[in-house]
């Protein structure tokens, strides 16, 4: 690849990195706000925004929740510190001035995310998924903590790229949740669609379209330069032999 190129390929995985992350901080703002309900027990304002009352059950809008209020409380909480903590560890300008914290931040993070897969995956039995949703729950909570582990061990091991991609991939499922609650509305306000029929293609796109984008962009702007940095390494390895 010539100069030129790559020149473009830097620019345009920066223009990407910064709509994404600038995307995430919008997500994490509105959501941080959507768990407070949640864990102080009012949800009074929910139910006008669950599949039920959109489907016409006025009065069994929500009570799943009240039915099952701890797992509900402990998942938000954990979601909370989530969205506060995940903008700022994917910010690389924060993050190269403040490693110790980020590796800090980032155990903590770790442990919430880990709490919110497993509640994620007990509360799906009691929540409006559907049948698409509960299947990728059942798949998605648990690779979630798989990518992050991954990711911690590639820390440990001082291996940078894949902590960086592990940890993407990770963050793609945790945010893919987020996001089937905005598709669902877009789908129903501007395509007019069915609530049921919103919901199931949200969390197709959400869970599966999103993930192979990410994969997609891990593909093209951060494994090549990975593999060059590994051949690069072979001669100067070699050369420390000989001498």
């Amino acid at each position: 690849m010539g100069v030129k190129q790559l020149h473009q390929k830097n620019q345009q995985k920066q223009w990407i990195a910064t709509v994404v992350w600038w995307i995430t901080v919008f997500v994490s703002s509105l959501f941080s706000i959507y768990t407070l309900p949640f864990i102080s027990g009012k949800f009074d304002i929910y139910k006008y925004f669950t599949v039920s009352y959109g489907m016409g059950s006025i009065e069994e809008a929500g009570l799943h929740i009240p039915r099952n209020v701890r797992l509900w409380q402990v998942h938000s909480v954990c979601a909370l510190v989530y969205l506060v903590i995940s903008p700022l560890q994917f910010n690389s300008t924060w993050r190269n001035k403040h490693l110790l914290m980020h590796r800090r931040l980032g155990y903590v993070n770790a442990f919430f995310t880990v709490v919110a897969s497993i509640t994620g995956w007990m509360m799906v039995k009691h929540s409006e998924s559907g049948p698409l949703g509960l299947v990728l729950n059942r798949i998605m909570s648990p690779w979630c903590i798989i990518t992050l582990v991954l990711s911690i061990n590639a820390a440990r091991r001082r291996d940078l790229q894949s902590h960086r991609r592990w940890m993407l991939r990770s963050a793609a499922i945790g945010y893919g949740v987020l996001y089937t609650r905005s598709l669902l509305r877009l789908m129903i306000l501007m395509f007019s669609c069915k609530v049921d029929t919103a919901l199931e293609c949200s969390f197709f796109i959400a869970w599966i379209v999103n993930p192979l984008l990410l994969e997609i962009y891990i593909q093209m702007y951060l494994t090549d330069a990975t593999k060059k940095r590994a051949t690069k390494s072979i001669p100067q390895q070699e050369a420390k032999i000989v001498t």
